[in-house]
């Protein structure tokens, strides 16, 4: 299967930061504990996606933290006049990427990142239309700010000896 190429403008987000696009946009993130928040507006054809890193924090970050980050994402699309009814919402990522030796899972990041964006998200009154979530592996990800769609590829973990 081959993907028609389109010409749109590229961002690649980096852990903690954010972006929203007005026009046709190609936005790219690596997951792994980390959280990605899509949206977006069929209407007007707007789109936002963010690379959360922790579920909650008191210094005002937002990208970094999923509470500020949200909360930031959703006052942004009202004030482009953006009703609730219609943003679509998607949420990817929060896995466990780490184990221990004898291959018990430690560490609940991932799942913190979720049930923090999850929980925030319906504070304000919105629920994910989409959810990837948790399981052992990262995702990466690409958003088509100007369709809402989201590709989304498993980041296999590979033993490299050099």
């Amino acid at each position: 299967m081959s993907l028609p190429c389109r010409s749109l403008d590229k961002i690649f987000l980096h852990p903690g930061e954010l972006a929203i696009a007005v026009e046709p946009t190609e936005i790219t993130t690596v997951l792994g504990s980390c959280v990605s928040l899509v949206l977006y507006s069929p209407r007007l054809r707007i789109g936002a996606m963010c690379h959360i890193t922790m579920p909650n924090g008191t210094e005002i970050k937002p990208g970094k933290y999923a509470d500020q980050t949200i909360e930031f994402l959703l006052a942004e699309f009202q004030r482009k006049g953006i009703k609730r009814r219609e943003t679509i919402v998607k949420l990817f990522g929060g896995a466990d990427m780490f184990s221990t030796k004898d291959n018990r899972r430690i560490g609940t990041i991932g799942a913190e990142n979720v049930r923090s964006a999850i929980a925030t998200l319906n504070r304000s009154g919105y629920e994910p239309m989409v959810t990837d979530i948790g399981g052992p592996q990262g995702r990466k990800l690409i958003f088509y700010s100007d369709t809402g769609e989201v590709l989304r590829k498993w980041v296999k973990k590979e033993l490299l000896t050099f």
